[in-house]
């Protein structure tokens, strides 16, 4: 059942945010992939492992600038000679065996000729010219080198069907490299959802238009359009929805045929206008909450055509936590991620903090700083859910549950968005 705004209806009771997170994690529509080039893939999710088509390298070859020696097993002596056929550089061969006693001079990379068992680095030489122009020069070896020293074996760093890169990893420009040298030249990666946003409020100023009377700015659009794009999605600027119950209705209708995901900002609380928690029962499956967290208490989740709907509160920072611990776990889940949370750390408080006694987990803003003992997080000063300005000075949040005492230098969970 869903009340109009107007029926004096009952509180919801507070829920536990994990609770709300398995409700919207549940009814996440799993990735849809697509093949893309690797010189397009940084920050892509791959959908499938990547496993090697060959090996590397793919012939022995030498780990220094040096003399490949032909020791015949034995390693190379200090004071031991040797002849020198001639000089191999990267991306050359030479083709023909050495015999004992022969060497050549190689460049890093280089393929080692066939019986050669031994690179010396030049360092570790001493180079003698023949006097005859048509007769080998020798060099001479000033350290004991072990048998197979410097020698790179052939698929030392991979082999054909070895794993490379794991599905739902990110791929990040070490990966790429990785995924050059394992063979394909495109992978298959989560499809990029696209994510509708539109803000709700009379009050909202339009774009570039100056504020006057009651008007403020509208925040929350560009913020939250610029945070599903940093999560990987595409977003879709869906526009404002004036204060009326059919404007409303129309605006999400218009989001959900456009999208594969919704974001609402504002009307999900208990003021008289606030129609948004109640045009999504209209139009689908959905479910309100006062979860047990500050800011973002209220929330709405709703299903619409197959569409999930995230209807969150309209002060900014209520918005941007809230988009945080449930919104961009479930477009990083749509994207394949093996890891679509945020990891949390155990972080020293700063400050002392008396206990609250609300029932709610307080999630303050934080700045942190790494020192001798470890990560020190420190709340910003400027804790109201309106308060902008504090939040972008903060690069995270730490986690303060009802009736805990906090005190300088307790270790309290934190999440890093930045």
């Amino acid at each position: 059942m869903h009340s109009d705004p107007t029926s004096g209806s009952t509180a919801l009771p507070l829920t536990p945010l994990n609770e709300v997170i398995d409700i919207v994690m549940s009814r996440v529509p799993g990735p849809q992939t697509e093949d893309v080039p690797l010189a397009e893939s940084l920050g892509r999710i791959l959908a499938e492992d990547v496993v090697s088509q060959r090996s590397l390298p793919p012939f022995r070859s030498s780990a220094m600038d040096g003399y490949a020696l032909c020791c015949g097993g034995h390693g190379a002596l200090s004071g031991s000679t040797f002849e020198v056929l001639g000089t191999v550089a990267a991306g050359a061969t030479f083709g023909d065996a050495l015999g004992l006693g022969q060497a050549v001079r190689i460049m890093t990379g280089a393929p080692v000729p066939p019986k050669a068992d031994v690179v010396v680095m030049v360092e570790q030489t001493t180079s003698h010219p023949h006097p005859v122009s048509d007769r080998p020069d020798t060099v001479e070896i000033n350290a004991d080198v072990a048998h197979g020293s410097n020698i790179r074996r052939a698929g030392e760093d991979i082999k054909p069907g070895e794993l490379v890169l794991h599905a739902g990893a990110v791929i990040d420009p070490t990966g790429i490299a990785a995924a050059v040298n394992a063979g394909p030249t495109s992978v298959p990666v989560g499809k990029r959802p696209r994510v509708a946003v539109c803000t709700t409020g009379d009050e909202l100023a339009g774009d570039g238009e100056k504020l006057s009377g009651a008007k403020i700015p509208d925040s929350n659009r560009p913020m939250l359009l610029a945070a599903v794009d940093a999560a990987g999605c595409i977003p879709i600027d869906a526009g404002r929805l004036g204060d009326e119950r059919a404007t409303t209705e129309r605006g999400i209708a218009r989001a959900v045929a456009m999208a594969d995901f919704v974001i609402t900002t504002g009307g999900v609380s208990a003021g008289d206008f606030d129609y948004v928690q109640y045009v999504l029962g209209d139009l689908g499956w959905s479910q309100r909450f006062r979860i047990a967290m500050k800011p973002g208490k209220p929330f709405s989740f709703a299903v619409i055509e197959g569409t999930p709907v995230f209807a969150l509160p309209g002060n900014p920072v209520s918005a941007y936590v809230a988009f945080e611990l449930l919104v961009r776990p479930a477009l990083r889940a749509a994207l394949g991620s093996s890891a679509p949370f945020r990891p949390w750390a155990q972080a020293r408080f700063a400050d002392d903090r008396p206990a609250h006694h609300d029932g709610k987990t307080h999630f303050l803003r934080i700045a942190s700083l790494w020192d001798d003992h470890g990560l020190l997080v420190k709340p910003v000063t400027g804790q109201g859910s309106h308060q902008m300005a504090a939040l972008s000075l903060s690069n995270g949040i730490a986690a303060l549950e009802s009736g805990r005492d906090v005190h300088a230098g307790d270790l309290v969970p934190t999440l890093l968005w930045r």
